[in-house]
């Protein structure tokens, strides 16, 4: 990864504030015994490209073609007909926060004949819709509700009795992504780099002190955002600046750092597709994030 330096950047002397963040309960305690590995990344359409990459390597890497999907309670054909009836009273502007493209996912990679025999890899994606979700991923890191759709995202492991969930994931891959973003990512008039990013700091930090099933720190990473070639409000000058506040508030609390902008600047723009990722750098992405799960799933194999 890039090398990671200091920059210079205004920023407000307050301290960051504290955000509640759920934490593993009694209950939860047998539920570290879960044969299952579980990754969870959060972000935008940018994060929604890479996780279907990562399922690529965790069906390509575990042999397997048994994968259970997370279905929904209620199925979005409800959207489609009211994006059709909108459209026959030629109202063509759908609201951009909600539809099948901005859902949450999840699958159940399971390894051998999918009974206890083998163990289990659940790979799970949140759509980040707008830059306060992060209170949704800290006050309840299994709620897949996807509240403008009025539908939930059901635990594909709820009725596989040989199996249980881990009551916290094992990787956390986090993006804040591009969606509404402050002053509308056109510049960071008024912002300080500690108010930006208030909430999202604490409850990194929070997860990445929690131990893991096997004792060590758990692995929690913050993914940059990247220059890009266009859009309607956001700017290049304004991802500039947060990048370097991100920068610094990550080597200030201690969390690992996926310098994203550090790997797609030096190659714009073929990098780059408007604002999402190439293809190839998703997959070098998408190649991080597995080898992080892979390490995860050897130390659980090492103390079963």
């Amino acid at each position: 990864l890039p090398t990671r330096t200091r920059s210079t950047i205004t920023s407000s002397t307050a301290s960051v504030k504290a955000l509640s963040v759920q934490t593993p309960t009694i209950a939860d305690a047998d539920k570290s015994k879960s044969k299952c590995s579980w990754l969870l990344l959060a972000g935008d359409s940018n994060t929604r490209i890479v996780a279907a990459f990562v399922m690529r390597k965790h069906e390509a890497y575990y042999n397997v073609t048994n994968v259970l999907t997370a279905q929904r309670s209620q199925p979005m054909q409800e959207w489609e007909q009211q994006q059709q009836h909108l459209k026959k009273q030629q109202q063509l502007h759908m609201p951009m926060d909600c539809g099948p493209t901005w859902a949450d996912r999840e699958w159940v990679v399971m390894e051998g004949d999918g009974t206890s025999s083998g163990s289990c890899h659940i790979v799970t994606q949140r759509f980040l819709r707008n830059q306060d979700e992060i209170h949704r991923l800290a006050t309840n890191i299994n709620d897949g509700t996807y509240v403008n759709c009025n539908t939930t995202l059901n635990d594909p492991l709820a009725d596989v009795d040989e199996y249980v969930r881990p009551a916290m994931p094992d990787v956390i891959w986090f993006s804040h992504g591009l969606w509404n973003l402050p002053n509308g990512g056109s510049n960071s008039s008024g912002l300080t780099c500690q108010d930006r990013f208030r909430d999202v700091v604490p409850a990194l930090t929070a997860w990445s002190s929690m131990k893991d099933r096997v004792g060590r720190p758990r692995k929690v990473v913050w993914q940059t955002n990247f220059p890009i070639l266009g859009h309607s409000t956001i700017r290049n000058e304004y991802l500039e600046w947060e990048v370097q506040c991100q920068r610094n508030l990550a080597m200030d609390a201690g969390i690992d750092l996926y310098d994203l902008d550090g790997i797609v600047r030096p190659r714009f723009p073929e990098s780059v597709e408007v604002y999402h990722i190439a293809r190839d750098v998703a997959i070098g992405v998408a190649d991080h994030v597995f080898h992080e799960t892979i390490n995860v799933s050897t130390r659980m194999n090492a103390i079963v």
